[in-house]
């Protein structure tokens, strides 16, 4: 059985830590972006099956790299924040996220999040190659 991949693009190496532990423990690939630029060559070289975009990086906010992601791919992205300003779930939303979690999260929910849309994404492209 081939692992899904997820392509995290955190800058904080202890949540980095704890995601990969998460991630790999439940049977997922796990790589890592921290800018826009590794973003898309990470999504183009590696094409992940899910992104897990932080808002806050020390370059650029999340949001931008999930329009850019957004305007090239279809893989469903959760947007992460520890910021706890209403907006940011709107402006998640609005840049193209499928889904939204607050820091500091519990781990079932993110992995029961990321099964959630790696299911819908599978449904969505098998549906896809059928009708083609």
């Amino acid at each position: 059985m081939v692992k899904k991949r997820v392509l995290v693009v955190e800058d904080d190496l202890p949540t980095r830590q704890l995601l990969n532990l998460w991630l790999t423990g439940e049977g997922y690939e796990v790589r890592f972006a921290m800018n826009e630029s590794s973003t898309l060559e990470a999504a183009e070289k590696w094409d992940p099956d899910l992104m897990l975009i932080d808002v806050l990086l020390p370059d650029e906010l999340g949001f931008e790299i999930c329009e850019s992601v957004r305007e090239r791919t279809s893989v469903p992205v959760m947007v992460m924040t520890a910021r706890t300003i209403d907006a940011d779930r709107d402006a998640a939303f609005a840049a193209g996220a499928d889904d939204f979690i607050q820091k500091p999260f519990d781990w079932s929910d993110l992995v029961e999040r990321v099964r959630r849309l790696l299911q819908g994404a599978t449904v969505e492209r098998l549906s896809m190659a059928a009708s083609t």
